[in-house]
Formats: C-alpha cells, sequence, structure tokens
C-alpha cells in the first residue's frame, strides 16, 4: 500500500496537542454515490470503496488523537466513523444529518433542479433548504 498524507493544514499541530479542536469529515461513499443518487435522509450503507476509503482516512489520522467522534445517526457516517476511529469513543445525533431532500429523497441527479445555488434559501419539498441544515448543525454545537 502507497503511503499517503493527508493535506490539511494545521493538521500536524493537533498530533499531541492538547488543544480543543474541532474537524468535521464528510461520510465515505455509500452505494447511492455510486450510483449517482442523492440519498439525503435515505439510510443506504458504505460501498465496498466507501469502506476502504473510512479505513484510510484513520490511517492518515493515526497521529491525532481523537477524544470524541460525532456523526450523523445515518448508518453511513455511522460506518465512516466506526471504520475510521474504531478506538475512540463515538457518539451519533440526527442534528448532524445531511440536507432532508424531502420528495427527492433516493431520486437520481437528474431530478434535481439544475440551479444549484436555489437550495440555499429555498425548501426541497417536504424537505429542507441549506439554512435549515446550518440551523441544526448550530443548534448541535451550542
Amino acid at each position: 500500500m502507497r503511503s499517503a498524507r493527508l493535506n490539511l493544514p494545521g493538521i500536524d499541530r493537533l498530533a499531541g496537542s492538547t488543544v480543543p479542536a474541532l474537524i468535521f469529515f464528510a461520510h465515505s461513499t455509500s452505494v447511492h454515490n455510486e450510483t449517482g443518487v442523492r440519498s439525503g435522509w435515505a439510510n443506504p450503507p458504505l460501498s465496498d470503496h466507501g469502506r476502504t476509503q473510512a479505513e484510510t482516512l484513520g490511517q492518515l489520522l493515526g497521529a491525532v488523537e481523537f477524544t470524541r467522534v460525532y456523526s450523523s445517526d445515518l448508518l453511513r457516517a455511522r460506518q465512516t466513523a466506526a471504520l475510521a476511529f474504531p478506538d475512540c469513543d463515538r457518539r451519533n445525533h440526527p442534528d448532524l444529518r445531511e440536507m432532508h431532500y424531502g420528495e427527492l429523497t433516493g431520486m437520481p441527479d437528474a431530478h434535481f433542479p439544475p440551479d444549484q445555488h436555489g437550495c440555499i434559501t429555498t425548501r426541497f419539498a417536504g424537505g429542507e433548504c441549506c439554512l435549515d441544515v446550518e440551523y441544526r448543525v448550530r443548534r448541535f454545537l451550542t
């Protein structure tokens, strides 16, 4: 296996540090991601490739000691956390879920509006907009 280096500015300073840090990672590739489906609040598992990505993430961050790892309560996020950080205290919370696409949950990319910026303030039918996601994450962090 080829060695890799995670390109995160300042990550080296975290190794051995006692200063609290908050780092965000997206879940690894799910079976929906591989087929061009937007999951939203659907609950697909990681694909084989996603499982490898999560394990690699853990290896790349091996020098950093995490006290706790939070993820959404959706399966792909919990699997990513478990594979990347098997020895950490892991907790999940629904406020950390990705955007709820409402009626478009689990639909292929082609069903989504071409205007990628419209969802910032306009909710998907039966779902959320980006500002709703921001509210949930802020609620979790406070």
